[in-house]
């Protein structure tokens, strides 16, 4: 995770979150994941990923409670979740409109389904990086999957380390030991420095 995106889910998501719905977050980092502390941990909050990748990042291989035998396959029952809910994932789906279809299938209806997603990351394979998706894509896939879009946001909420910044990954990833003298005299002069930008797209499932 990076810093852009846990901002964009404390401004755009966490309030969209109900204390007492059931919470399903795909490709999650532990479990509970740092969403789910952003949150106070819900008791409904499960977490799913890949049983390939399961616990690949984490170093912990219990780290997702789902594992799914594939990007398109969730094994839970249709409208489980109150919310589904993912970041920094939808690039990594090689079939983005067939993968939000399966999540709408076990949204219930008048859920939603939660996306950040990146737009300046560099190519990263998890195990493939498909996409860069703005917010009119989203919609675009959004409404394949029978979905209407009620909030769409694109940007940076970062604070910049200079005066001028370049898209990238964002100081944390991109720079992660430019601390200490060196990053700031750069900072001071005005160095170029990356922010993060992502989009976040929130979709409900009609009633």
């Amino acid at each position: 995770m990076h810093r852009n995106a846990l901002l964009v889910f404390r401004e755009h998501v966490a309030a969209r979150i109900p204390r007492d719905g059931r919470v399903l977050e795909l490709g999650a980092d532990a479990d509970p994941s740092t969403f789910a502390l952003e949150c106070g941990h819900p008791a409904g909050w499960d977490t799913a990923d890949l049983a390939a990748e399961a616990g690949v990042w984490s170093g912990d291989h219990s780290a997702a409670a789902i594992l799914m035998p594939s990007e398109y396959e969730i094994p839970v029952a249709d409208g489980t979740y109150d919310v589904v809910f993912s970041s920094q994932v939808a690039e990594h789906v090689r079939e983005v409109w067939t993968w939000m279809v399966e999540l709408a299938r076990v949204t219930k209806p008048g859920g939603q389904i939660i996306t950040i997603s990146p737009i300046s990351w560099t190519y990263h394979e998890a195990p493939v990086d498909c996409w860069r998706i703005y917010p009119a894509g989203m919609d675009a896939v959004s409404g394949f999957a029978g979905l209407s879009v009620e909030f769409a946001w694109w940007g940076t909420l970062e604070p910049p380390d200079s005066k001028r910044t370049y898209p990238g990954c964002g100081a944390d990833w991109d720079r992660p030991n430019a601390r200490g003298l060196k990053h700031t005299v750069r900072r001071l002069v005005g160095w170029p420095m990356p922010v993060a930008y992502d989009q976040v797209t929130v979709a409900r499932k009609p009633e």
